[in-house]
């Protein structure tokens, strides 16, 4: 089995759809999820990756769960080779946290083995 690294975008949104950068709580919210990312980034959980071809905006979108809640999106540059790790058996693909960047660009990492 080899093991694909893949980028984690869009927590924000995931988290706080309606979030937006005029909106007088969004300080208050990416506060929250500096803090929400502090902790997956201690924990290390595992999540679950699901293809979402509905996606209007990108039909190759592939959606990031924890614990049942989304929490963002495989960067969209990632997403051609991150589909290789689904197939018609599996899919939903599980996959680790390993890496976080909280206070810059407030995005993840995770790492999902191929079969």
């Amino acid at each position: 089995m080899s093991k694909m690294k893949l980028k984690v975008r869009g927590v924000i949104y995931a988290w706080y759809p309606q979030y937006s950068q005029t909106d007088p709580r969004g300080p208050e919210m990416v506060n929250e999820m500096v803090q929400r990312l502090k902790q997956l980034d201690q924990e290390r959980p595992e999540v679950i990756l699901m293809p979402e071809p509905e996606n209007v905006k990108d039909p190759k979108a592939i959606r990031v769960y924890c614990e049942g809640s989304p929490i963002g999106y495989v960067a969209h540059e990632q997403t051609d080779t991150a589909h290789l790790l689904f197939d018609t058996l599996h899919p939903i693909v599980p996959a680790r946290i390993v890496g976080v960047d909280a206070e810059g660009k407030r995005h993840f990492y995770i790492e999902a083995e191929m079969s």
